[in-house]
Parts: C-alpha cells; sequence; structure tokens
C-alpha cells in the first residue's frame, strides 16, 4: 500500500476480474455487544477467537477474524474490508493490467499497480477477486463494466455494481447501461436480511470463498475466507457465509439484554456516551419493552424484526436489530443417546425457523416421554434418573405447533458392550490360553518370496497401515500393572503412531 504524500488524493478499492464471488446482499450486520466485533458475527457452532481491526485510511477498515470450534478443531481466518464510499472512496473494476480489450489472466497485484499507473493521484488501499471466468482464456462469465465502459454482458447473472449515480447495487438486471463499475458474481446468500437458503446447496464444501455485499447504511463489506490450508484456516459454506451477518433469533416472550461499545468513524473503539439510553424503533414499539438504561429487552408475542435504537440529545448514535420467531422445525443430531446415572444433557436438540438457529427459552418446548422414570427436565436439559437402568423415546414437541417435533431414544445407566476387551485370550472349546499380545497384536519374520528379504508379518487378528505415507506405526497391549490407562479388566489396546518423516 502506499502512503499519502501531498495533497488530495483519490483512494480505491479495485475488485479484480480473477475469480470467484459470492454475491451477499446485506442489510444489517449489528452488533449486540462484543467489545470489538462491531460488524461481524460468527456462524453456527463457532466461538470468535480474535477480531483485529485495522484503520486502512478514513473510510476504511478492516477486520481480521479467527474464528474456531468449541472443540478447537475447525479454525476459519477471514478478512473483511469496510468502504463508506466518498468523493475520495471509491470502488473500481480492473481487468488484465487495466486493459479488458483482450482476455487474460493477470493477477490481483499486478492489476492494482496497473490501476494505478493509469491513474496518477489515486491510490488502491484494498483488492478483492470476483467472477467466475473461462480458465483457458480468461474470459469473464458475467458482467464487467470499467469505468461506464461495457466489456462483457451479464450472461444472465448476478453483479455487483456501482451506477453512475454512485449508488452501489447487487442485482440481475441485463441492462448495463447505468452503470460505472460493475462485476459479475454467483449468487445471493442473504437478501432482505433473510437467508437465501435454496442457494446454499451449490457451496457444501469448505471452500476458499470471497464475498460483498451492501450494508444498510450504504456502506460496501468485502470479505475474503482462507481455505484449502487445514488446519490453519478450513474454508467456509455458503451457509456459513450467510449466518456471519445475519441476526439472531429469538422466541416469543425472550428476554434479550442488549449492551454496546463504541466506535469513531475509523473503526475504533470508544467509550459509550454516558447519557445515551435504549429505545424502540418507531416500527417495532409494538413488538415488546425495552429499558432506556439497562437495554433488557422482552419481546412480546408478535413475531417479526425488532428494530433497537440507542439514542442521545434526541439523535440515534447506535442501531441493531433481532428477530422473534417460532420454531418450524425441530430435530435432535442423533438418533440414540446413551447417559450415565444422573448425567444431564441437551440431547442434540436442534430449533429451527427457516434454517437458522433459534433461541429458546423455558416452555417453548413440551418435552414427553415414553417410559416413566427414565428422568426429568430442568428447562430444556434432560436429567437422567439416579438409580434405574432404563430406556425410551424422549419427543420434543414446539408449544406454538403441535406438528412441529422430534424424539430421540434415550439410554440410561446402561454398560457399553464390549466387542474386544484385549485381555488374554481363552478358546472357548479347548480352554487353551494365547496372551493378549499374541492375540491382537502379534508378528512374526518371514522371507519375502519376491525378494527374499525378511519381512515383518502380523499374525495378530488386529492389522495396521500408513497407507504408504510414511509414517511409522504399531500396536501393542498395554497393562495396568505398567500405570496405563484402562478402564475394565488388567489391559488396554496401545496405538503408536511415528510421524517423524
Amino acid at each position: 500500500m502506499k502512503r499519502l504524500k501531498t495533497g488530495k488524493r483519490i483512494l480505491s478499492i479495485v475488485l479484480a476480474l480473477m475469480m470467484l464471488v459470492s454475491l451477499i446482499p446485506i442489510t444489517a450486520m449489528a452488533d449486540t455487544g462484543s467489545s470489538e466485533k462491531t460488524w461481524a458475527d460468527t456462524a453456527e457452532g463457532e466461538i470468535l477467537v480474535k477480531d483485529t481491526i485495522t484503520k486502512i485510511t478514513n473510510g476504511v477498515v478492516e477486520h481480521e477474524i479467527i474464528s474456531n470450534t468449541p472443540a478447537g478443531n475447525d479454525q476459519k481466518i477471514d478478512y473483511m474490508c469496510r468502504a463508506n464510499l466518498s468523493d475520495t472512496i471509491k470502488i473500481v473494476a480492473c481487468y488484465g493490467e487495466n486493459d479488458a480489450s483482450k482476455w487474460r489472466m493477470v493477477s490481483t497485484t499486478k492489476q492494482a499497480a496497473a490501476y494505478e499507473k493509469d491513474h496518477p493521484g489515486e491510490t488502491v488501499v484494498a483488492a478483492i477477486n470476483a467472477d467466475f471466468f473461462n480458465m483457458a482464456t480468461g474470459e469473464p462469465l458475467g458482467a464487467l463494466v470499467m469505468e461506464g465502459k461495457q466489456y462483457h454482458d451479464a450472461g444472465g447473472r448476478w453483479y455487483f455494481a456501482i451506477l453512475k449515480d454512485g449508488t452501489p447495487v447487487i442485482r440481475n438486471n441485463p441492462d448495463l447501461s447505468d452503470c460505472q463499475t460493475a462485476v459479475g458474481g454467483w449468487m445471493p446468500l442473504v437478501k432482505d436480511g433473510k437467508a437465501c437458503t435454496e442457494n446454499f446447496e451449490g457451496g457444501t464444501n469448505d471452500y476458499s470463498r470471497s464475498t460483498i455485499g451492501i450494508m444498510e447504511d450504504g456502506s460496501v463489506v468485502t470479505s475474503v475466507t482462507h481455505g484449502m490450508l487445514t488446519p490453519v484456516s478450513c474454508g467456509r459454506t455458503y451457509k456459513e457465509i450467510a449466518e456471519i451477518p445475519n441476526n439472531d433469533l429469538y422466541t416469543p416472550g425472550y428476554e434479550v439484554q442488549f449492551s454496546a461499545s463504541g466506535i469513531d468513524t475509523a473503526g475504533f473503539p470508544m467509550a459509550v456516551p454516558a447519557d445515551a439510553t435504549w429505545a424502540l424503533a418507531d416500527d417495532s414499539k409494538d413488538m415488546g419493552t425495552i429499558d432506556a438504561k439497562t437495554g433488557l429487552f422482552k419481546a412480546g408475542d408478535k413475531t417479526g424484526t425488532v428494530n433497537v435504537q440507542m439514542i442521545q440529545g434526541g439523535k440515534v448514535i447506535g442501531t441493531t436489530a433481532v428477530e422473534i420467531a417460532v420454531p418450524d422445525n425441530i430435530y435432535f443430531n442423533a438418533e440414540e443417546v446413551s447417559l450415565g446415572f444422573e448425567d444431564e444433557s441437551n440431547l442434540s436438540l436442534v430449533v429451527r425457523n427457516k434454517d437458522r438457529d433459534l433461541n429458546i427459552k423455558d416452555g417453548d418446548i413440551v418435552w414427553t416421554m415414553s417410559t416413566e422414570g427414565l428422568g426429568t427436565f430442568k428447562g430444556n436439559t434432560f436429567v437422567a434418573n439416579s438409580e434405574n437402568s432404563l430406556n425410551g423415546d424422549v419427543t420434543a414437541t414446539s408449544k406454538y405447533d403441535e406438528k412441529v417435533n422430534a424424539s430421540i431414544h434415550v439410554i440410561v445407566g446402561m454398560l457399553p458392550t464390549v466387542v474386544w476387551d484385549f485381555e488374554d485370550y481363552v478358546d472357548p472349546v479347548t480352554d487353551e490360553v494365547t496372551p493378549a499380545q499374541d492375540y491382537y497384536c502379534g508378528t512374526e519374520k518371514q522371507t519375502n518370496p519376491d525378494t527374499g528379504e525378511e519381512i515383518t508379518v502380523n499374525t495378530g487378528i488386529l492389522k495396521t497401515s500408513n497407507y504408504g505415507r510414511g509414517g511409522k506405526e504399531s500396536v501393542e497391549i498395554a497393562s495396568l500393572n505398567d500405570d496405563a490407562p484402562v478402564r475394565f479388566g488388567t489391559h488396554s489396546l496401545k496405538l503408536n503412531f511415528d510421524y517423524t518423516n
């Protein structure tokens, strides 16, 4: 990035036509209380690890967002950039070395450098890839408009554009005559704040993703997800990307505690004004009540979007939104669960509305059990009984619609079935005893009939392999007498892996 020197310069964000973009028409990405996570959220089942905010220049802010699952086995790294368009910040398209007279393939960095060379006084501060393209020729599949000149039609595809009046749009209108800048994309993932679930099927694999969207205030957000870099960053599905901007869902009567964090115009944290108060927007006053001082909102009986404002001196200085909905789908992530006595579990219950997870409260789910004494419920948490080995079906039914329900089989207090105990083997006919090490993991030296070399051959019932990837592996029987971990009996199986090479 070049630094500003003297005089007024135009700072540009270049959308380079080289690769894939999934379009996200965003109407709101609002924060409900994180200190730095000012306009980005995490996908379902993820926790925010780190959100590093960097001011690129006035009006352009970057977020480096690292998220993971609670188990720590699915890290994602996303780079999000928000630009407030103005007379000094603009978004442009670039192709090749700022020349689309013929199709070719040129890296994004070279495109950015070429644009700067042809536009003295302008500095490129960010760039992302856009559109699918013909990998043999470099021809984009969708719209390409550069500085008001059309180089490629939309091809019936969605595209992002800056109109000649400066308005950012995402649309699939074939007429590009009003576009100053336009680049093609694949499909919308969020529209008017709603997930376009019908479009998720085409992107179910974790992959590198580039997205662009428009905020309710007119600012433009780009996002690039690292992919194919497991375990550093595992990539995203379309569904995960769509979940990032969506507002939270709650059931009628739910209490939501709002909190606020201040940011300056560059996106850096600052104190919230002491005299600021909470209020419901005019279009949401019949959706519930909110405490002006504490921000505690209690939803009423209606469903729909609740717009919440922070007000200072009669002026709105912050907004956010949540949605109130009832379940239209209930299911369990397993068909059966086995629990010990007095164990507590949510039974892997999933409650959703239009494919979005729904925050539920006590009373939203009516619980029934086919077996008396199987356990009890503490809110929506199942508590297994303390003394009787029982099993039965547990059914969850929405209190709002009895047709929305699901069942899971629950087993309480039954020991697991042992397939192999790894103890010494006793032949059931002859009573002959074979040591556990020999029976399960025995080996012997043999001569390879093809090469004459001495090789080690498994003679036990367990076989091992490293698929020829260069690792070394072995199995052995471990003993309680050697302080090895053993759950039942005196022996267990030990697996050894050597990944040095």
